[in-house]
Formats: C-alpha cells, structure tokens, sequence
C-alpha cells in the first residue's frame, strides 16, 4: 500500500510541478518489496537522472543496506540517492560506490542519545561530550577549532569528505544537507 503511494506522489509530483525537478524514490523494507517499486517507477515513466532510495535510515546491517542499493542501482541505472545513510555504512567504498549522493542526521541523533557528538572543526573530526569541549573523548578543542554544532559544521563536513573520497573514484559524490 504505502509503496502504491509513493509511485502515486511522484507521478502526481511530476505530472503537477513541471518547473522543477522531481526525484522519485524507491521505497521497500524488503528487497522484493524494493524491487515492486522499482518495476512500478519504471511502469509510471517515473525513471529519472536521479531516484532516491528510502528506508536506508532504519537498517542496521551493512550487507543489508548494500543489497538494497546494489538492486536499485542494477534495476536502474541512475544516480541514487540514499536518504538517511549512516557514516559507518558510507565508509565501506562497495556502498559508498553505488550512490551519487546521501544526507545522514545520525551525529546529531547519537549527540542527543548518547551525549557525544561527532563534529567537523573544518580540520579533522572530534567526538565531543555534551557537557562541553572540554570533555572531548579523544583530544580537547583547540581555541581555533571551537565551532557552532551547526547544519553548516555538517555541510563543511560532508563537503570534506565528498571532496576527499572524488580524489580517488571515477564519480562525483555529493552530499546533501
């Protein structure tokens, strides 16, 4: 139901908003259900430059979160995205290879889970506690690193790492904030 929903949007989206862009999305728990919506995209015209892929935030297994893309890259051949794609998952280069893109708020959720935050200084990642960064787990914050725990800290970081995993592959990478 909810995946006849998501194909019913997205030709509504592009039927109705012709002067943007519309990047439909593959939704699905499991892969059969991935793969239903991707043969239902493909049925509406619904196959664009760019597709989004949902449902990546709730997985815990990295084998999983691999499969998944691996099949909507396969089916499709079209840049993904992958909403909600932890850092730890974007660290292995056979996933990080199957999307053009990704947006992630897991720092922000383990920082307010947990008490510890992982933020981008602009030079190098620090893992801060939330009472302060002084109680950083790894090394103190210099007086220049001190920033804002901001969706800008974010983008500058994803820029970071877009910027430093496209030295060494063939495809652009692009993170959204």
């Amino acid at each position: 139901m909810r995946i006849l929903k998501t194909v019913e949007n997205a030709r509504w989206l592009v039927e109705n908003c012709k002067s943007t862009q519309v990047v439909p999305v593959i939704q699905g728990y499991k892969l059969s259900e991935y793969k239903k919506c991707i043969n239902l995209l493909k049925e509406n015209d619904l196959v664009s430059d760019y597709l989004g892929v949902g449902s990546i935030c709730i997985r815990k297994d990295e084998r999983d979160v691999y499969q998944i893309l691996k099949l909507c890259k396969k089916e499709t051949k079209t840049n993904l995205h992958a909403f909600g794609l932890s850092l730890n998952f974007v660290k292995n280069k056979k996933i990080r290879n199957l999307v053009s893109s990704f947006d992630t708020f897991a720092w922000m959720y383990a920082g307010s889970k947990y008490g510890r935050i992982l933020t981008f200084t602009g030079k190098r990642l620090v893992k801060l506690h939330t009472r302060g960064p002084n109680n950083s787990e790894y090394q103190r914050l210099k007086p220049d690193e001190m920033v804002f725990l901001t969706l800008k800290a974010y983008k500058e970081y994803y820029d970071f790492l877009c910027q430093k995993w496209n030295k060494n592959q063939n495809h652009k990478l692009t993170a959204w904030c």
